[in-house]
């Protein structure tokens, strides 16, 4: 979703002045801890299967008129609500998803926190927050959801068919086979490799299985990474198909890097103009089909634990909507970014096994993989 459009659903939800399954109206950011992390729960807890929204600056005893959150002391940035995250007891280290929006209304700046919509539900707490039981307490085991536009109460949990519910989503019970395939895709470790017959199964449900085609893929393709490996000449394309008992739903591309060491997915591109010229960078959407499997790939097939040469230059965004910005960024700031060359010299630093033509793609990838994560992330996250 772009930002017209996220701030075009917000601006609707306001203009509704009553809060729903998935949103819900602050006038300020929350004074205590235990307040936030419950609110944050039961967001990700949602039963409709929508990013949740917290949208802070709003006045629902005003009207739902705006309320600026411009010098709000509580204010937290996403790398605070990650740390903020980070160090709560969440039952098997599994944490809601949540990033924090900010636009305006006039003059006035309004807050949203995201809580992504997730598969792993329902959120629970290991151990009680915080652990003295002096006033407000969040309860381990306790499960806190949203329904309608009420959040479970912090000594209650939800009702069993709620629970049952959240149980069923992570489990993809009741879901199509395109639905389950995701689920199962980015559980990595639930996957088994046959290396004798070049495929991968779902332990859980082997009807779904990744099968590699042996032949290799003749079309011509042509990447600066093909070279990047001590053993370059031992690179190969291969088509795969994801296959559900005997249906294809999905096929790409995969690359055998040194020699057969190493299997990875081939990267999405994107590309940026600069004096009306496109350069590619290379990048993975986390939770995405394409990540998924090369993180199978990864996991089950880095024989050697060589070093992995694409992360010299893959770029990992947390969701399409973090790329497409950093495009627009990209767009606006590359010409003088690139004239200030500030880059360190790991990044501008040649490959012997490429060409002049190669070297320049392999650095200008690198370059905007420092960008994004030197220059970026820091803008939109400060």
């Amino acid at each position: 979703m772009n930002n017209i459009n996220f701030e075009n659903e917000i601006f609707s939800l306001i203009s509704e002045k009553i809060e729903g399954p998935y949103w819900d109206f602050k006038r300020s950011w929350h004074t205590k801890d235990v307040d936030l992390l419950h609110d944050i729960i039961c967001m990700a807890n949602n039963l409709v299967s929508h990013d949740g929204y917290i949208i802070i600056g709003i006045d629902e005893n005003n009207d739902f008129s705006p309320y600026s959150c411009k010098d709000d002391e509580c204010k937290k940035n996403n790398n605070e609500l990650v740390t903020f995250l980070r160090s709560k007891p969440f039952w098997g280290g599994l944490r809601p998803i949540v990033l924090v929006r900010t636009f305006y209304i006039d003059s006035d700046e309004i807050n949203v926190l995201i809580i992504k919509n997730s598969m792993n539900t329902p959120f629970i707490l290991s151990e009680n927050y915080p652990k003295d039981k002096n006033g407000k307490q969040l309860f381990a085991h306790h499960v806190y959801t949203r329904i309608n536009d009420s959040n479970t109460p912090k000594n209650a949990s939800a009702d069993i068919d709620k629970v049952e519910y959240l149980w069923r989503k992570r489990f993809g019970i009741g879901m199509s086979v395109v639905e389950k395939l995701k689920i199962y895709l980015s559980k990595t470790n639930d996957w088994v490799y046959n290396d004798e017959l070049s495929f991968f199964y779902y332990k859980y449900d082997p009807l779904y299985t990744i099968k590699i085609d042996r032949e290799q893929d003749d079309s011509y393709r042509s990447e600066f990474y093909n070279k990047l490996f001590i053993d370059y000449e031992g690179f190969q394309w291969q088509n795969y198909e994801i296959i559900y008992n005997t249906t294809v739903l999905f096929s790409w591309v995969c690359s055998l890097n040194d020699g057969g060491r190493e299997l990875r997915n081939m990267p999405q591109k994107s590309y940026i103009h600069m004096n009306n010229f496109p350069l590619p960078y290379y990048y993975f959407v986390r939770g995405e089909l394409y990540y998924s499997i090369d993180e199978i790939f990864k996991y089950h097939y880095n024989k050697y634990d060589r070093p992995m040469l694409f992360e010299e230059f893959l770029i990992y965004f947390q969701d399409k909507e973090e790329q497409s910005q950093f495009d627009n960024f990209l767009n606006e700031n590359v010409a003088s970014i690139w004239e200030k060359n500030e880059f360190p010299a790991c990044v501008i630093k040649e490959s012997f096994n490429l060409s002049d033509h190669e070297n320049n793609e392999y650095i200008n990838a690198k370059k905007f993989k420092w960008i994004y994560e030197n220059i970026f992330l820091e803008k939109n996250y400060e």
